[in-house]
């Protein structure tokens, strides 16, 4: 399996635009098993990443 992920960010009119990736490649013969297990549970996954680096950084910037 290789894994990428990478956060874009950009400064808009109403804030800041982040735009999430991940990509994962799986063999050949892992790609059913592994995309069964991550139907479903990657997108929460992301959201939660997303809202916690939200947190973080809000906070950090109030310093």
């Amino acid at each position: 399996m290789t894994f990428t992920g990478t956060f874009e960010v950009e400064p808009v009119e109403e804030g800041t635009r982040v735009v999430r990736t991940v990509r994962m490649d799986f063999t050949p013969w892992a790609r059913p098993l592994a995309e069964r297990i991550l139907r479903g549970k990657l997108q929460p996954a992301v959201e939660d990443e997303i809202r916690l680096a939200k947190a973080y950084l809000e906070t950090r910037c109030d310093r």
